[in-house]
């Protein structure tokens, strides 16, 4: 019995661990995207100046 305790408290650590450890990278990834979006719009404001002049 006290075997199955430790075991699902076990695989609880082992989720948590990977949870912490791929928290960097999904906020990596958002930052990235947010890069990504700020240069698009960047491009489309310089290209609409340019229709403009």
């Amino acid at each position: 019995m006290s075997a199955d305790i430790v075991d699902d408290e076990f695989e609880e650590l082992r989720s948590a661990e990977a949870a912490v450890l791929a928290f960097p990278k999904m906020e990596k990834a958002k930052c990235r995207a947010t890069m990504e979006s700020s240069v698009k719009a960047q491009m489309m404001a310089e290209l609409e100046g340019s229709k403009q002049k």
